[in-house]
């Protein structure tokens, strides 16, 4: 996915959706539709009833997202130290890492400090439906469809919408944006009860696009058939799930990861902080290290680390309850790299 310019030099929230009509058998009048958060997917079946095509068996099929685009977001997958909402990799600790696969024998890349985002809703709309829910007019209405939305903005309720039920689950407390996530086969949760010629779809967002600088999804179309139309679920979602497995065991990545190559202490989070706060601290190689936290007058007064580490990022909890308020410093030293950063405990 690319950003020309052609609107602006940088698009900040960005919603990708794929779309599908899938018009199983000759009656397109006849699907029905589910999701499954946790395979990240929505599927279409058949309803009850004997298809010329393909008799009482017939298929399902379903969409699936298998990687999310690259999204740095402060705070969640990095503790911003420097308060500017950009990932620094001198500055910021990492919580996350996203991965990006071109695809055949191309190496994937290790995003540090990021992570793939997440489907934003698994959702449908139905030809000749409902005003508020038919096919789309205006760009407009794309892009409510994509967040989970209605035309007029407003959420779907499960409680009362007629096209589905919700069995044996309280109906207020079903996520609207992932259409009919029960179980049509146990009867549980939120159910298609409704047949209708309808597009399924599936939405990632928000994420930054900008100018000439790609950004990368993964999504897949599956099907599978059982012995009855229902049972073409638990097939469709096996065959779904060898598909996400294949995806993910078939990453080559860079033989060098995108990491820093040198010695990095955070300041600790929070900062000022009340009786606990946080020292991290990156290792590029093996090394003995020693991390020790003395006052204002330099007097020593914990020992937080004094080990062998191997390299990576490390991360431990400064517990200062029974410290007095005011001004400490914490020091790292490791091989020959010594570096010493302050602290303020106000309680």
């Amino acid at each position: 996915m690319f950003n020309r310019g052609l609107v602006n030099n940088e698009l900040d929230s960005v919603y990708f959706l794929f779309w599908a009509d899938p018009d199983i058998g000759v009656n397109i009048e006849d699907d029905l539709m589910g999701s499954d958060i946790i395979l990240n997917s929505v599927y279409c079946y058949n309803n009850i009833g004997n298809d010329i095509w393909y008799g009482n068996n017939q298929p399902a099929v379903g969409l699936t997202m298998l990687q999310g685009p690259v999204v740095y977001i402060p705070n969640e997958t990095f503790i911003d130290n420097n308060s500017n909402g950009i990932f620094d990799n001198e500055i910021d600790l990492p919580l996350d890492t996203a991965i990006v696969n071109p695809g055949g024998h191309l190496r994937a890349k290790k995003y540090i400090g990021a992570k793939n985002q997440n489907v934003k809703s698994l959702f449908i709309y139905i030809n000749s439906g409902p005003n508020n829910l038919n096919d789309p007019d205006k760009p407009v209405d794309v892009w409510r469809y994509a967040q989970g939305f209605r035309k007029d903005n407003v959420l779907i309720d499960p409680c009362s919408w007629t096209k589905g039920v919700v069995l044996n689950n309280p109906c207020n407390q079903i996520n609207p944006k992932y259409i009919f996530s029960g179980n049509p086969i146990t009867r549980t949760g939120w159910i298609d009860t409704t047949g209708s010629d309808l597009r399924m779809l599936i939405s990632t967002g928000p994420f930054k696009l900008e100018l000439n600088e790609p950004v990368e999804m993964w999504f897949a179309i599956v099907a599978g058939r059982g012995q009855t139309n229902l049972n073409s679920i638990p097939v469709l979602k096996q065959n779904i799930t060898e598909t996400i497995n294949y995806y993910k065991n078939n990453i080559k990545f860079e033989d060098k990861e995108i990491l820093p190559a040198y010695f990095i202490l955070y300041q600790n989070y929070p900062n000022p902080f009340n009786s606990g706060t946080t020292i991290s601290f990156y290792l590029p190689i093996s090394e003995f290290v020693t991390l020790k936290v003395y006052d204002i007058l330099g007097r020593e007064v914990t020992t937080l680390v004094s080990e062998n580490l191997n390299a990576d990022y490390h991360s431990l909890k400064f517990d200062a309850g029974n410290f007095s308020s005011g001004v400490y410093f914490y020091k790292l030293q490791a091989g020959k790299y010594i570096e010493t950063k302050k602290m303020l405990l106000s309680k």
